[in-house]
């Protein structure tokens, strides 16, 4: 009997699986896509590629790559198929303009509220 319920719950696993790769199989395509094109073009410019650049790139990739995808799927999907790796692609710039968005000054626009520097 035990033998039957795990069997069950390995088929339920195996469905699930196939749903979610079914439904968001082509997205994670484009993301990892967009992730040998930016290794392909680091090795192209002679970076030099350890594991932690690695890590480092992937992280960004799938993170900006995974934003863009579910903007797309939900605005224009069928934009998504060049714009997702695009973006995924341009990850690393993307990351550098959000870190040098001067935050303060985008809240104190939005709250109309001054923000004192720190003393």
């Amino acid at each position: 009997m035990a033998h039957l319920q795990i069997m069950s719950n390995r088929q339920t696993l195996y469905q699930e699986t196939l749903d979610v790769l079914t439904k968001y199989g082509a997205w994670f395509a484009y993301v990892l896509i967009g992730l040998v094109g930016t290794f392909g073009l680091d090795i192209i410019n002679k970076k030099r590629i350890t594991r932690l650049y690695i890590l480092g790139t992937s992280f960004m990739g799938i993170f900006v790559g995974f934003i863009t995808s579910k903007w797309f799927l939900a605005h224009a999907p069928e934009a998504g198929a060049y714009c997702v790796p695009v973006a995924t692609l341009a990850s690393r710039d993307i990351m550098i303009f959000l870190k040098l968005i001067d935050w303060r000054g985008v809240l104190a626009k939005v709250t109309r509220l001054e923000i004192k520097d720190k003393p």
